[in-house]
């Protein structure tokens, strides 16, 4: 089965709620270690955009970074690593659980939404 990834960056921009956020995780997650100046050729973003989104996204620990012992101080002197597409489902599937219930409870409905964990055969 092919992966349709422009498909698949239009649902990490939901899940990301951002579309920036989206093309760097699918950049890093497909070729992982990856040094800022690398993402921003990759995803043809300006290298300030992806500065600041790298930042946010290792601060939801969405991405990771890991000291590049060949850097020189201020060269780039981190590497990113995508956290895996579990931990991004189940946070998404989280936050949908807490907007529905809130909905419900606006709607005056005594219901609670909660998704399943995971099923296998």
């Amino acid at each position: 089965m092919e992966i349709n990834f422009k498909k698949l960056e239009k649902i990490l921009a939901e899940v990301l709620e951002s579309e920036t956020a989206s093309k760097i995780y699918l950049t890093v997650y497909r070729k992982g270690g990856l040094k800022s100046k690398d993402i921003a050729r990759l995803t043809k973003l300006h290298p300030s955009t992806v500065r600041n989104c790298l930042y946010e996204l290792c601060k939801q620990k969405v991405l990771y970074r890991k000291k590049n012992k060949e850097a020189k101080v201020g060269k780039n002197p981190y590497v990113y690593f995508a956290a895996p597409p579990d931990t991004l489902i189940k946070r998404y599937i989280k936050r949908l659980e807490n907007e529905l219930n809130q909905l419900a409870r606006l709607a005056g409905a005594k219901i609670e939404i909660r998704f399943e964990g995971e099923r296998r055969c």
